[in-house]
């Protein structure tokens, strides 16, 4: 008897770590000015998410700059969520004095500890078709990066870069920015363009689970995944595109994946008005709220002591205090087991429980 009970206790992983006061994160993202009411209808919504940190960057600020007035709205946002600043240097197509002077310019608006990043995707620039990007070379970058590094002074903030699209998988091409001894290495991940299957999505986190685990293993600091959503493709709309049901399925099993692989930031692609990619829509104080972001509501006001987790083919479930959350991506199984203790959760869902009380539920199935 006393050899099953060391067997069981070997197969239910037991950690007794805290979540970061930086993991759940949006991207603010918007380039027509809010009005006042729209603002504060985006605001309120968002209030019911556990939002830690926003982040402004993107391409388009990357390449075109970031007006002043967005940051005003954007560190508005932060200060009334108590949320950090996560704040992009634009850095494609600019020069390391352009870069310099942005930070300076920041730092008398907010005066507070920003976290910054350098350029967003420059991995990709010269394989753009866009004729607002410059075709900067990644060795150019490098460069850059080099220059930039020397005269910049954190001043007690944080320092995350590269925010790259793919090369992150190739470690001789993450060593190259670990030489600049970031104090976060950041990466972008968007698994799909059109997705093709359902079968894909509900495979998804296992894959995400295996390069996250892989990256982890050389990257000895922590890793934040600053840009993430089912699909890049923000013209993609229909059943299975990162405006549905089956991306708030998708997402949350990456963020309870994320908890365990304990990365520093995960930030959803985006907040407010980028079509099909948006947790939010707003016109006229008018909030239309996606399938993603109710999925989200998940994690409203949960525990950050994990206590225990168990992650399979299809079935995530973490241990937060009393609370458990548990994803269902199996189309069969209605019951899940969790320390012993055995949940009832419906095919393609997503619960909460606060210790036997259900709080959430959401399904593909239910829809809006």
């Amino acid at each position: 008897m006393g050899d099953i009970k060391a067997v069981l206790i070997f197969l239910i992983p037991v950690v007794m770590f805290s979540i970061g006061g930086n993991f759940f994160g949006v991207n603010y993202w918007y380039f027509d000015r809010l009005s006042p009411e729209d603002f504060k209808s985006v605001e309120n919504a968002l209030k019911e998410l556990e939002i830690d940190t926003i982040r402004i960057g993107g391409l388009w600020y990357d390449a075109n700059g970031i007006r002043t007035w967005v940051l005003e709205d954007f560190f508005k946002l932060c200060e009334d969520l108590g949320a950090t600043p996560i704040v992009q240097i634009p850095l494609n197509g600019h020069s390391t004095e352009e870069m310099l002077s942005f930070v300076n310019e920041v730092r008398k608006i907010y005066k507070k500890r920003i976290v910054w990043s350098i350029g967003n995707e420059p991995d990709i620039y010269t394989k753009l078709k866009s004729s607002w990007i410059d075709k900067e070379g990644l060795e150019e970058v490098l460069k850059k990066y080099e220059v930039f590094l020397n005269k910049f002074k954190k001043n007690g903030d944080i320092l995350m870069l590269p925010d790259i699209t793919s090369i992150w998988r190739n470690r001789k091409s993450v060593e190259k920015f670990l030489k600049f001894e970031p104090d976060i290495f950041s990466i972008h991940r968007y698994p799909f363009g059109h997705v093709r299957s359902i079968s894909e999505i509900l495979r998804d986190p296992l894959r995400f689970y295996e390069e996250i685990e892989n990256l982890n293993g050389f990257v000895k600091i922590p890793v934040a995944l600053t840009e993430t959503n089912l699909s890049w493709d923000w013209k993609f709309h229909g059943n299975l595109s990162p405006e549905g049901e089956w991306a708030g399925l998708w997402m949350v099993s990456i963020y309870l994946r994320s908890i365990v692989l304990n990365l520093w930031n995960v930030s959803t692609w985006s907040t407010v008005n980028d079509s099909s990619l948006s947790l939010l829509l707003v016109k006229n104080g008018r909030v239309e709220k996606r399938p993603t972001f109710e999925f989200m509501k998940v994690f409203k006001n949960v525990p950050r002591d994990l206590k225990s987790y168990g992650l399979s083919t299809y079935i995530d479930w973490v241990k937060m205090g009393d609370s458990v959350i548990i994803v269902n991506r199996d189309e069969n199984t209605e019951r899940v087991s969790v320390n012993g203790m055995e949940y009832k959760v419906p095919p393609l869902s997503v619960v909460r429980y606060d210790g036997e009380k259900k709080v959430f539920e959401r399904s593909v199935e239910v829809g809006m």
